[in-house]
């Protein structure tokens, strides 16, 4: 069922993607329950590639202003 590549891309899928709900959770309680659900809550985590992560975000607003406050938490927590 699938390439052995698809596999492994489904296997980075789902790493990344434990990374990113691990990050939210210790992201909740670094920032408080309202600013992250707020303003970290709505980001997606689109992927990681060559170990950069890309988030995505409802507005460019939303983006910007996650990115300005709560960057260097967000960076923390996916380290």
């Amino acid at each position: 069922s699938g390439s052995p590549r698809a596999g492994a891309r489904r296997g980075a899928a789902e790493e990344a993607g434990a990374l990113w709900e691990r990050a939210r959770a210790a992201l909740r309680e670094r920032v408080g329950a309202g600013s992250f659900q707020s303003w970290i809550a709505p980001l997606r985590l689109a992927g990681i590639e060559g170990g950069v992560a890309r988030l995505e975000a409802p507005t460019a607003f939303l983006g910007s202003y996650a990115a300005r406050s709560f960057g260097e938490e967000i960076l923390a927590a996916l380290r």
